[in-house]
C-alpha cells in the first residue's frame, strides 16, 4: 500500500514506463509490458528511455 492508494488502482492508473529497451521488458507475448497489459493495466504503453537511448547512441559513435 502506498499511502490511500492500493496496488491495483495504482495499476489502473499506469500508463506509460520508461525502459531500457530489453527483449524481457518489451516481448510481445511473455515481456513485461504485454503481462501488464493482460493483467493489470490494459492501457499502458512503453518509451525507450532517453537516456539509455543516448547513451547506446553515443556508444555506437565512438566504437567506429
Amino acid at each position: 500500500m502506498y499511502g490511500d492508494l492500493f496496488q491495483d488502482e495504482i495499476a489502473k492508473c499506469l500508463v506509460c514506463l520508461g525502459i531500457n529497451g530489453a527483449s524481457k521488458f518489451q516481448g510481445v507475448k511473455f515481456g513485461i509490458i504485454a503481462l501488464m497489459k493482460i493483467e493489470q493495466a490494459p492501457y499502458i504503453i512503453w518509451i525507450h528511455c532517453m537516456a539509455h537511448r543516448t547513451n547506446l547512441e553515443v556508444h555506437n559513435l565512438f566504437s567506429m
